[in-house]
């Protein structure tokens, strides 16, 4: 994946780790943008004849696409990191992740 030289599986699960890491952040980035869309189409519901509330409305999809589709990117990339890995590896990896989760909050 990097470099000239075959990662070790130590390697490859830190690279899965921080695609994790990316995955939820732009999957909460992706939440965060769904939600200013559906704030706009509400405001620009009752109002139809606001050119800025339509203009809102054209913004806030234009958010949700670009993040729909970094999430789309960076999934491809933890499923072509977890390719690299063994399943006992990856569920490792998602175990622990689950297990750190309450510690981290």
């Amino acid at each position: 994946m990097e470099g000239n030289h075959p990662m070790t599986t130590a390697e490859l699960i830190s690279v899965l780790n921080h695609v994790l890491d990316e995955e939820e952040a732009l999957a909460a980035a992706l939440r965060g943008a769904e939600m200013q869309l559906a704030e706009a189409e509400e405001q620009a519901e009752d109002r139809t004849d606001d050119a800025s509330l339509k203009a809102a409305v054209e913004r806030c999809a234009a958010d949700v696409t670009l993040a729909e589709r970094a999430v789309r990117a960076v999934r491809e990339r933890r499923t072509a990191v977890e390719a690299l890995l063994s399943p006992d590896h990856v569920l490792g990896v998602h175990r622990w992740r689950l297990s750190t989760r309450g510690a981290a909050a």
